[in-house]
This record gives C-alpha cells, structure tokens and sequence, in this order.
C-alpha cells in the first residue's frame, strides 16, 4: 500500500493556519465547529469570503496534488473521501478491494460493495458509518491476475 494524500483535517497545522487566516476558527476538530474536514468540494457556507481567493477560503476545494512514477507493481489505485477512510484503514480498503478484483468481480460491484461495508447499521446516534460516501478504483492491470492469485 502507499499512501498518496493525506487527511485534510482541521486540526492539521497547515490547514488551521489557512482556517484561521480566512477568518474561521476550529472547534473540537471542526471547522467552525461544524465541518470534520478542512477542504471539501461543496460547502459553499465555508466560501463566502468574497475578498479570498478560492484557495484562500475557510474551506478551500483546492487540491493537493502529488505526482509518483506508476510502476509495474501497481495493480490499482483506490480514490475515496472520509466516508470511507474514517470506517477503515489504507490496508483494510486495499484488502478489501484486492481480493474482490481476484475474484474477478467488476471494479463498479467492488465499490458498491466497500460501501455497504463501511456503511453503519443505524445512523440514529450519528458516528462512523453515516457520512456520505465516495469511491473509485482505477484498475492498471488485467483482473483476475493469475500470477498474483498462485503466489
């Protein structure tokens, strides 16, 4: 598994210098005391400061981006948002969506079904498992792969 980008949380300390400088505050980790994560597409209540730039905003939709060579390692690549990542670890996810690809399931049923994994039973009490949910797998080889499947 490598990790290629990092929770954008309020609390982070880039993030709460960009927060506090457009005028916001952090609050028990969130962002006026509402929002748990610091960039966000949407949420435009967050992006009303007219006088920033959209980079500059409480919550910005500016992305961080990196840049790694792929290699002939790399099977696939799982892009989610907090819905996911905060139900489950980068190892958990890759596991999850590895053993499914070998089993020859379609990336789209791959992703529905990390979902309804991560989804909570109840969301009456709120918590882990209520957020809403984004996920993408981009496939860079052929599944199933047979070598990956003897060894």
């Amino acid at each position: 598994v490598e990790v290629l980008s990092y929770d954008h949380k309020p609390n982070n300390e880039e993030e709460l210098r960009r927060i506090t400088a457009g005028g916001g505050w952090v609050q028990l980790n969130r962002v006026n005391g509402n929002l748990a994560l610091s960039r966000a597409l949407g949420d435009y209540v967050f992006k009303r400061n007219y006088r920033l730039t959209a980079q500059e905003q409480v919550v910005t939709a500016y992305p961080d981006v990196i840049v790694r060579p792929l290699n002939e390692d790399w099977e696939f690549i799982v892009i989610a948002c907090d819905g996911i990542w905060e139900v489950l670890s980068n190892d958990e996810v890759i596991s999850f969506c590895r053993a499914r690809l070998l089993s020859g399931w379609q990336p789209a049923a791959v992703c529905e079904a990390l979902m309804q994994r991560c989804l909570a039973p109840n969301c009456a009490t709120g918590g882990l498992g209520c957020d809403n949910m984004t996920v993408l797998i981009i496939c860079l080889l052929p599944f199933p792969r047979i070598d990956a499947i003897v060894s």
